[in-house]
């Protein structure tokens, strides 16, 4: 979908530039979470001096609970591990760079590291334990901490630092910081003092999507849809969700004052809820009829059993205990014990799971206790690729011990064990096993192949999928554990296609959210039924050894599913019959794009397949699914059908390139199936997309007061003008302006998103609106409002923090009738306020008059628009009367925040067979937003290395910089971005990727 598009765009130059955007909400996913805890308790207070840094006290206690535990001690390399601290450290630190002397981190010998224009350089040859990784860190970083600047948080580094570290071993281990680990304990003890509401933001607006049962916000009458407005006394408008769940939560028994709008009400009311303790339902249920239970898990918490007892329960009061769907599907895991113990609801006896580490040093099989409560029960268990960890032991358990079918897609195949290891008030999560299965069987990587393989598909106005996407995991090869044990070749005994009519395709142009919906609310699909069917025929506790039991329920659900899909595709026009697989089969496919050339972006094309059978025997179901690093050309089904021998079919797929296209050079794939068995891969091609002009953004912002002095006042209202300016060679599409509260200010935000209706045109302007009301402060107080410029089709945003001081009272002045003002000193200011420090809407030439309004004492407030008034310092003019005639304002103000310029080419450049290839990076980045000193910067990254940096810290004299460098590229896909940054906020970003084969043919 496009909004994902949008976030990750926006998310990358977050983690580039180590900046807060506060229009995105990340939390930490503990996603195939499988671990126990190890406690060794000790708080300290942070400090974030950089003294902090030089000390390294979490990567310290984290070397060596590596070291002692980690499950392959073969994977610990000291030199990549050394530099994988290193380059999160760099991600973090704008002005740091570290470039080693070889391409193989095994071959380094030296690394020099760059902070801002300070250099140094340390050997690294003789780094071969973990210890010397740790001390030789210590004195890298020690010349970090020296050269760091201030805006940049010591601690965040740190783990950064340690995560780092811990790429080279495996994708579940990692550092988690405070927050994060304290939300990964609350989230398994499913418990936590709150209110009792999901809320998701919709248009900016805190939303409240369900309301869970006998909790405080049940109690209050809240419901789904309710806007939560503000929070205590502060607006919520655009607040983070993040910000605004740490505020609704607290300890059971304090109270919490909410403002609500709801649809029908004339006006908010104030709330004033008391917090209780809230548990977290893992467990949902549902009578199916005909006696069949379904029961939901939806993570692994520290009651996820109690909670499943409590359900089949209330189940038997409904008589729907003859048997149960379990349904496991984007279960992403949770508690070990947990796992065993459901496990042991359903197995009366034999394994339920073996965790073994590295050699057989860590050994412990966990086997049923005879206690199974539900061991005649039958049980159909429903898994798909979210189904990861503890979830995955549960199915597997059930399925090799032929108590349960599963049904489903092939799980995550997350088959290693993490401890979490208390560091103060952070932890380590180190695996330090892997779990078998019964039968001794791994699922690292592989997962847990379902006995009936569903696999979905879905029919939109231009797409079809075909359920496959399941079988292409992204895992990063470098990061993967090998299974320590055998891995089972049994394929699923059905593999059926199913029509999923609630897939929702959204059109790129349509700015409509969907209907909010309450996820926990119970909707039966395809698969649950088809489940449903075969816990009925399946006569006592058995699994897959009694399936064809299910025979004729199975072959029944399916004809309804074949029939359903058939008839769509047939309106489509393909013959979607089914026939005989011949296992001599030869399929050419020819791939075109029409128009022929680049895929550029804003226009629409059509990507066509052609298909020919060029063998004997008819091809039934033939399809054909393209993979691609570019997501808009990521699994685009082409479905052929009946294939007969030597007829053509051609297959079409119309395709949007949406305006935040960038330059690239795409491989694109093909993988081929006739009915659901693969066939020999057609050759890949190679795909162009185009890249158009973009738009570029500045703005002001100005207070109109209704005290008169452009000053925010205590308990005043008032207007925020935002004016927007296109700097840029290309238009701006569907612009959307927002401001929040960046601190606890006592600004009360009435309306904060403004989009507007009609692009901004190269050198264009648009003003936004919006209001405001102060609440009571005592003196000075300043308070922040952050901006967001954001086009919505481009993804070019602009971000940056205002200050504001609030006053107690207005500045007193007396209002002027028929008065006007002429300019005496050539060049005087325009200001936004009345106060010296105000930005500078308009410079005017001696002699200009203008309308003069009030007079408040060093100043004199003028009109500068149809409702919009600046202001003059006293001596930089005079009163005049009589029939003066005012003098013409440009048409618009000049701008306060600018985006920095940024024009660049790139070229690849193929030397000789066998040589690696470069690509050449060309351009210019112009800064403007700030006078004097400023941090200016140009950084270029691979990926997410850093491969090149310039930077001036101070005062800087060049307006425009050259940019004239050489990257080397890897093979694979290459994602290169260039920034440019002014300032802590200022930022613009080009990017543009290309695909490397391997040297000795990327010729």
């Amino acid at each position: 979908m496009r909004i994902m598009r949008v976030l990750r765009n926006l998310f990358f130059i977050a983690l580039v530039l180590a900046a807060a955007l506060w229009i995105l909400e990340f939390k930490f996913d503990s996603s195939g979470a499988l671990y126990k805890v190890i406690s060794g308790h000790e708080v300290l207070a942070n400090d974030n001096s950089p003294q902090t840094l030089k000390k390294l006290k979490y990567l310290t206690r984290s070397t060596g609970l590596i070291q002692a535990n980690y499950v392959v001690p073969d994977r610990l390399k000291p030199l990549p591990m050394l530099l994988g601290a290193l380059r999160g450290a760099e991600g973090l630190i704008p002005d740091m760079m570290i470039i080693p002397d070889a391409d193989e981190p095994e071959d380094v010998k030296l690394i020099e590291v760059r902070m801002g224009v300070k250099t140094k350089s340390f050997a690294v040859e003789d780094v071969d334990t973990l210890f010397k990784v740790n001390w030789r860190l210590k004195d890298i970083f020690e010349f970090v901490a020296d050269n760091l600047s201030n805006d940049v948080k010591t601690d965040e580094v740190e783990y950064a630092a340690i995560n780092g570290m811990l790429l080279p071993l495996d994708e579940h281990s990692s550092f988690l910081s405070p927050r994060a680990y304290a939300d990964m304990m609350m989230d398994t003890e499913g418990r936590f003092g709150g209110l009792g509401i999901v809320i998701s933001s919709r248009n900016g607006v805190v939303t409240i999507v369900s309301v869970m049962e006998e909790t405080p916000a049940e109690k209050a009458g809240l419901r789904s849809g309710d806007q939560i407005v503000e929070i205590g006394d502060e607006s919520a408008m655009n607040m983070s969700l993040t910000t605004a769940v740490s505020k609704m939560r607290g300890e059971p028994g304090t109270e919490v004052t909410i403002t609500i709008e709801r649809k029908g009400w004339d006006e908010p009311r104030q709330m004033t809820l008391v917090r209780e303790e809230i548990r977290v339902k893992s467990v949902t249920h549902q009578n199916l009829k005909d006696g069949i239970g379904y029961i939901k898990v939806r993570n692994f918490q520290e009651d996820t059993v109690e909670q499943v007892e409590n359900a089949i329960k209330l189940l038997g009061r409904e008589g729907a205990n003859r048997g149960f769907v379990l349904d496991l599907r984007q279960n992403s895991g949770g508690l070990l014990a947990q796992a065993v113990e459901l496990s042991n609801l359903f197995i009366p006896q034999g394994t339920l799971v073996i965790t073994e580490g590295d050699g057989k040093k860590m050994h412990q099989e966990y086997e049923a206790d005879g206690s199974a409560a539900q061991k005649k029960t039958p049980v159909v268990v429903l898994i798909d690729g979210g189904s990861a960890s503890a979830a995955e032991i549960v199915a597997g358990a059930l399925k090799n011990n032929d108590r349960a079918v599963v049904i489903g897609n092939t799980s995550f195949g997350k088959g290693t064990v993490q401890v979490l290891y208390d560091i103060e008030d952070a932890a380590l999560k180190l695996t330090v096993a892997q779990y078998l299965i019964p039968g001794k069987f791994s699922i690292q990587g592989v997962g847990v192949v379902p006995d009936v393989e569903t696999m979905p598909v879905t029919v939109g106005k231009r797409f079809i999928t075909m359920g496959l996407l399941d079988d292409r995991r992204p895992r990063d090869p470098k990061r993967r554990l090998e299974p320590f044990g055998e891995v089972s070749d049994v394929p699923p005994a059905h593999r059926f296609f199913w029509l999923d009519s609630d897939a929702i395709e959204y059109d790129d142009d349509d700015d409509e959210l969907p209907p909010l919906e309450d996820t926990d609310k119970f909707k039966q699909d395809e698969v649950i039924t088809l489940g449903k069917a075969i816990v009925g025929a399946i006569k006592g506790p058995y699994g897959r050894s009694k399936l064809e039991q299910a025979n004729e329920a199975i072959a029944k659900w399916n004809e309804v599913q074949d029939a359903r899909i058939s008839q769509l595709f047939a309106e489509r026009g393909v013959n979607w019959s089914a026939g005989p697989a011949p296992s001599d089969t030869n399929v050419r496919v020819d791939w075109s794009v029409e128009p022929a050339g680049p895929l550029v972006g804003g226009t629409e094309v059509k990507l066509k397949a052609t298909a020919v059978n060029l063998g004997a025997q008819p091809l039934h179901r033939v399809h054909c699914m393209t993979e691609s690093e570019n997501g808009l050309l990521d699994g685009r089904e082409f479905v052929f059908g009946l294939l007969e021998p030597s007829i053509p079919v051609e297959r079409e797929i119309d395709l949007k390139i949406p305006l935040d296209s960038y330059n690239r050079l795409d491989q694109l794939r093909f993988r081929l199936f006739q009915q659901e068995t693969e066939l020999p891969s057609p050759s890949p091609v190679a795909v162009e997309v185009a890249g158009v002009q973009r738009p570029r953004f500045a703005f002001t912002v100005q207070i109109q007061d209704s005290g008169g002095d452009g000053l925010l006042n205590d308990g005043e209202a008032a207007d925020v003008l935002v004016d927007v300016f296109n700097l840029g060679p290309g238009p701006a599409s569907k612009v959307l302006v927002t401001i929040r509260n960046s601190n606890d200010s006592p600004i009360n935000i009435r309306t904060g998103r403004v989009k507007f209706d009609q692009p901004i045109p190269p050198g264009g302007h648009a003003q936004a609106t919006f209001k405001i009301d102060v609440r009571k402060v005592l003196g000075v107080v300043p308070a922040e409002l952050e901006v967001l410029v954001l086009d919505l089709k481009y993804t070019e945003f602009m971000s940056e923090k205002v200050k504001f001081d609030l006053y107690q009272t207005a500045i007193p002045g007396q209002i002027l009738d028929s008065q006007h003002w002429s300019i005496t000193t050539d060049g005087a200011k325009v200001l936004a306020a009345a106060d010296t420090s105000a930005f500078t809407l308009f410079n005017l030439p001696s002699g200009f008059v203008l309308k003069a309004i009030k007079d408040l004492g060093d100043f004199v407030a003028v009109k500068i628009g149809p409702k919009r008034f600046g202001f003059v310092a006293k001596g930089d003019g005079q009163f005049v009367g009589g029939e003066t005639r005012l003098s013409t304002l440009p048409t618009i103000v000049q701008p306060s925040h600018v985006q920095p310029e940024l024009d660049v080419s790139f070229e690849p450049i193929y030397g000789a067979t066998g040589e690696r290839p470069m690509l050449k990076i060309s351009g210019k980045a112009g800064f403007f937003g700030h006078d004097g000193e400023a941090r200016r910067k140009v950084l270029v990254y691979r990926g997410m290395d850093k491969v090149h940096f310039w930077t001036r810290f101070g005062a800087t004299t060049e307006a425009v910089i050259d940019l004239d460098t050489t990257v080397p590229l890897i093979e694979g896909q290459n994602d290169i971005s260039v920034l440019a940054v002014e300032g802590k906020d200022r930022s613009i970003v080009r990017r543009f990727s290309i695909y490397v084969k391997p040297w000795s043919d990327s010729k």
